[in-house]
């Protein structure tokens, strides 16, 4: 059986997801689904907590994407200027 302890209350995991915390409200909300299994709105709101980091797991891995475009962009402009620096160089 899981110990409650103080924080572990169906209003704290609420809180901890308004906050954006939803990895310990949905670890808050197993074990109250542990000692309430029947609680109807404590699945719910463990549903929309799920739905929220399967959510939140595709803006990750699109900002993901984003970030290794923007990274091999640099890496591109910065390999042409050290190019037209040695071509410079050379040239003087």
């Amino acid at each position: 059986m899981v110990k409650q302890s103080y924080v572990n209350t169906f209003a704290y995991a609420k809180v901890c997801a308004a906050q954006g915390y939803f990895e310990k409200a949905y670890e808050i909300c197993q074990n109250l689904l542990q000692l309430e299994p029947g609680r109807q709105e404590i699945i719910d709101f463990l549903n929309e907590i799920q739905v929220r980091l399967i959510e939140n797991s595709v803006n990750d891995s699109e900002d993901l994407v984003n970030l290794f475009v923007k990274w091999i962009s640099l890496m591109v402009c910065y390999n042409s200027l050290q190019k037209l620096k040695e071509f410079s160089i050379l040239s003087s």
